[in-house]
């Protein structure tokens, strides 16, 4: 799930369909510099729709409704830091639902690239569109294809 941080706060935008609907009365944050949100993180408000085999889920036209939103939506007026982003492949939607907050904050990026294989190319470029004083590295840390993270600050 997504991280965020905003002097000194941490907030999580997240959704597992199965922790919401079985644990969300249960969820307790112990710090009050941490608040979670019941989205999905995406380019913007939204209702998105999975389908669900085995383990793995899909973004379909399935019978999963997730909720969803953008940073920019959600941390209107908060001071961004740092954003952390490991969302299996939505990791470029969910960049530019926060091009407000990269191009007016400058935040320390740390974005996975593996999801899909456009990624590793498409997301430097986009996040250099918006910021060009950013200085991009990346880092692989598995043996296999998995793991490639790029860090922008």
């Amino acid at each position: 799930e997504p991280t965020l941080t905003c002097k000194g706060l941490l907030h999580k935008l997240f959704y597992t369909p199965l922790l919401i609907l079985n644990f969300h009365p249960h969820l307790r944050v112990k710090s009050q510099k941490t608040t979670l949100f019941p989205y999905g993180l995406w380019k913007e408000r939204n209702e998105l729709h999975f389908s669900k085999i085995g383990i793995w889920s899909s973004l379909t036209e399935g019978d999963i409704s997730v909720p969803v939103s953008s940073i920019d939506h959600e941390l209107t007026g908060k001071h961004v830091t740092m954003i952390k982003m490991d969302i299996e492949g939505a990791e470029l939607a969910a960049l530019e639902g926060a091009q407000n907050c990269i191009r007016e904050q400058h935040p320390k990026l740390i974005i996975c690239v593996y999801h899909k294989p456009e990624d590793i190319i498409e997301i430097p470029a986009y996040i250099l569109s918006l910021c060009p004083d950013y200085k991009l590295y990346l880092r692989h840390y598995s043996l296999g294809h998995t793991e490639t993270v790029l860090y922008a600050v």
